[in-house]
């Protein structure tokens, strides 16, 4: 009898690069083990997740477990929801959305030292939103090492997006079918002109067209088990969002920058300019978001199969992963001692 699932985080558990592309990853991995917990109730049985089970071994992200066969748990109402569930990056009817529905997306519990607020896109704290987000989306097309974490995961050619199974493509950017098509035939866009057409479209069409934004706050943005349980909250809020006929899109550009200022050391502009957003300045912004409505469904992104994540063949790839990942790490320090 299965009693669970055990969730690892593979590579190593400090990744290269800026510090948004780690926690981007951190709350994916929390939405993740989220959808896991949820979809246990599909073979009847309740799952209870704990995240960082395990304080010798960091790359053991969460433990799920499964409740006594035999208890005929009832399928969860939002279980449907999770294959409903894309990211809608295109444009949207900027159709107000009433304070019930508002509520309604966000009736659910939450983790101990998370909030979740929503406010309206044309709202003064919507508005300064929209200019902070701006800003921040700039700040990381001029950082070149932020651009290049971004760019990194678009899969231009169906060969790559086919390969990886992850990120997003042309046909998930939020462009028209019409420009999708023609942009599969050109050459692969360079991280600057791809960063020069997401500003663009941050500016023309993500923030004019959302009906409302929101934040989730936590304590520390860069303690690991708040990005868990941010993903998390975030997968909840989306699968209810979808359920009732909302779209989403993460708009995180704002927290990555406030990340990033205290990455490098530098003033931090962005958190203090982020203030004036927050309900309780103790509670710091480490996801943020906008919400709506969309004449059109967003498309599905190429994800990998259940197979390749749960079970043997998964396992496997751990190992090889890991093993890969200790190996560079260990060339790295030997060629740091040579003269």
């Amino acid at each position: 009898m299965i009693k669970g699932w055990c969730c690892y985080s593979i590579g190593p558990v400090t990744q290269p690069g800026s510090i948004g592309a780690r926690n981007v990853i951190k709350v994916g991995l929390g939405a993740a083990i989220h959808n896991m917990a949820l979809a246990a109730s599909r073979i009847g049985r309740a799952a209870v997740a704990s995240v960082l089970p395990d304080a010798a071994n960091p790359l053991h992200v969460a433990r799920i477990e499964l409740g006594p066969e035999g208890a005929l748990a009832p399928p969860h109402p939002l279980l449907s929801a999770i294959g409903q569930r894309h990211t809608h990056r295109g444009t949207w009817t900027g159709a107000p959305l009433a304070a019930d529905v508002l509520a309604r997306v966000m009736a659910f519990p939450l983790a101990a030292g998370l909030a979740i607020s929503t406010f309206a896109a044309n709202s003064p704290r919507g508005l300064r939103f929209a200019g902070l987000t701006r800003d921040a989306t700039a700040a990381i097309v001029d950082d070149a090492e932020m651009s290049a974490d971004g760019h990194a995961w678009f899969r231009h050619s169906r060969r790559d997006q086919d390969r990886f199974m992850d990120g997003v493509g042309i046909a998930t950017s939020g462009v028209s079918p019409t420009l999708a098509f023609a942009g599969a035939m050109l050459p692969a866009q360079s991280a600057a002109d791809s960063g020069r057409y997401w500003l663009a479209s941050t500016i023309e069409t993500a923030l004019p067209t959302a009906s409302a934004f929101g934040l989730i706050t936590v304590a520390d943005p860069w303690d690991r088990r708040g990005a868990l349980l941010a993903g998390m909250a975030w997968q909840r809020l989306h699968l209810q969002a979808t359920a009732l006929g909302l779209v989403a899109q993460p708009l995180n550009q704002l927290p990555e920058m406030i990340d990033r200022e205290r990455q490098l050391g530098r003033a931090p502009k962005f958190a203090q300019a982020a203030d004036k957003l927050l309900e309780d300045v103790t509670k710091r912004p480490t996801f943020a978001f906008r919400l709506g409505r969309a004449a059109q469904s967003a498309p599905a992104s190429p994800r990998r199969p259940v197979s390749m994540v749960i079970g043997s063949p998964a396992r496997i790839g751990y190992d090889v992963d890991r093993a890969r990942a200790e190996t560079a790490a260990s060339d790295a320090a030997l060629n740091a001692v040579r003269p």
